[in-house]
Parts: structure tokens; C-alpha cells; sequence
């Protein structure tokens, strides 16, 4: 459940009420761009990220962590999301953004997507989660 201008501290804060009163088997983790744009340590945005992907782990639940390797995230920001996704063991889901990100027809301001864009993304997003769906429908009937 996102919230405008939360960053990785803020989301760690919110996951008992906002993500696990739900009992989710799947959690996307799409994160971390606030953290870049108020400069807060890459290192602190690394730990939080980590501990948000292991404790919904924790909780049972498959992660997706969505990397954000576009533009100004083409640094050590950008690579953590995949290294926390292969450390954890988690689904990384990379390319989503491309194509979008700085497409006026795409965007509806200079950070965020408006409609089409954000139904692109989850038309991608839909391919990379259709195997980890499948293994969460089977993990639930057992």
C-alpha cells in the first residue's frame, strides 16, 4: 500500500498494519525513489529495503522487489534493488519503467505515471509475476 512521499523508513514502519493485516502471499516492494530524492544514505535505504523483503519472507509471503534503473538511478541506487532480490531470494523484476519514465504521453509529472503508463507497468509486471502467482496458488493449497 503506498503513500505519497513515504520513503523505505516509513513503509518498514507501516508493514504490520498496511501489508501483513492482510495475510498477502505476495508482496511487491516498489520503493525506494523518495529515499533517492532526499538524498537519504544509500546504505540506510539498503537496510531498510532488505529488512522490508526478509521480514515479509518472514511473514510467509513471496516478494517481488521492482528495480528503478532509469536515469538518474543508473548508479549503486539502482543495483541494489536487484542484489537485495538475489540475496533474499527474491523475484526481481527489472524493464518495467522502460519506455515510460520521461515519455509525456506516459507521465502525468516530471516523477510519477499517469494511467497508460502505470497500465503498462502492470501489464509487464504481470508477465515477470505470472510463475511466482502459480507457485503462490500451489503454496495455498497445501
Amino acid at each position: 500500500a503506498g503513500v505519497p512521499g513515504n520513503t523505505t523508513a516509513d513503509a518498514l514502519k507501516r508493514l504490520e498494519h498496511d501489508v501483513f493485516a492482510h495475510r498477502p502471499r505476495v508482496v511487491v516492494v516498489l520503493l525506494g525513489g523518495n529515499d533517492y530524492l532526499r538524498k537519504i544514505p544509500i546504505a540506510e535505504t539498503r537496510r531498510n529495503l532488505d529488512a522490508i523483503v526478509r521480514i515479509c519472507q518472514e511473514q510467509g509471503a513471496m516478494v517481488a522487489v521492482v528495480g528503478i534503473k532509469i536515469g538518474v538511478f543508473k548508479d549503486a541506487f539502482g543495483e541494489l534493488y536487484e542484489e537485495i532480490a538475489e540475496a533474499r531470494g527474491a523475484l526481481y523484476v527489472k524493464n518495467i519503467w522502460q519506455g515510460i519514465f520521461g515519455n509525456p504521453k506516459l507521465m502525468s509529472d516530471s516523477i510519477h505515471p499517469n494511467t497508460a503508463g502505470y497500465r503498462l507497468m502492470a501489464e509487464r509486471f504481470a508477465v515477470e509475476l505470472e510463475a511466482l502467482l502459480e507457485a503462490s496458488e500451489q503454496a495455498g493449497k497445501s
